[in-house]
């Protein structure tokens, strides 16, 4: 019974932590696209990534067999 009581506080809790992240999430997320400067910082930082990225495959030599 207590390891019943257990899992079913755990998956209640687990429901509600994850739904308020969900929610926060998503207005977060709106209101981030409603932010012009925010995006135009979001696609230059993830443009500068991928740059990085392909530069570091480049100088990597690739695999050795």
């Amino acid at each position: 019974l207590q390891l019943l009581l257990l899992g079913g506080t755990q998956k209640i809790t687990g429901v509600l932590v994850l739904g308020a992240y969900a929610l926060a999430s998503g207005t977060l997320g709106e209101w981030l696209l409603k932010q012009p400067k925010i995006r135009l910082w979001q696609q230059r930082i993830a443009g500068c990534f991928m740059i990085g990225l392909g530069i570091r495959m480049a100088v990597s030599g690739g695999a050795t067999r």
